[in-house]
């Protein structure tokens, strides 16, 4: 899947956080070399640069967690072809339930990078999932087990350790 595009959003911390995602999971490419290939985070603030790198390693952190809470708002999964759909909803999820960020903000800045990337036939999916998470994300979280983080063959290898 190709990397976001950010070449329209010069100075826009979350749609950093999103082309840098992407480049780590889509590519399978080390985060620290995602900053490097997006030429306008330099051009962000410190404290913009700070933020997105906040935002994509929660969601790295906490990539199980949030899977959880999204597939129990997602009906049928997305098409591989919207991958950067999902990563939205990720990113908007972290803001949500670690970074406490306001709804409205986290709703519509995701509900709006959605539309920037011509994918605005996905916005109101984007809209009414990322609102039953800030309703109800928080609770689940605190219910769910930190394990769904650790993939099983780490998990494994602890427990015979």
């Amino acid at each position: 899947m190709q990397q976001a595009q950010t070449s329209n959003f010069s100075g826009n911390a979350r749609l950093s956080a999103l082309s840098a995602l992407s480049f780590c999971m889509d590519k399978k490419k080390p985060l620290d070399s995602a900053w490097a290939e997006d030429r306008h985070f330099e051009s962000l603030s410190p404290s913009d640069r700070a933020f997105a790198q906040l935002l994509v390693k929660t969601v790295i952190r906490r990539l199980g967690q949030i899977d959880d809470i999204l597939n129990r708002f997602i009906e049928r999964p997305l098409d591989a072809r919207f991958v950067n759909v999902m990563h939205i909803l990720r990113l908007g999820t972290a803001q949500l339930v670690w970074l406490q960020t306001p709804p409205h903000a986290a709703v519509n800045e995701s509900v709006e990078m959605t539309k920037q990337l011509k994918m605005q036939g996905h916005s109101g999916l984007v809209n009414a999932v990322l609102k039953k998470v800030a309703a109800e994300g928080s609770a689940i979280a605190a219910a769910q087990d930190i394990k769904l983080n650790t993939p099983a063959w780490l998990w494994d290898s602890w427990v015979r350790t």
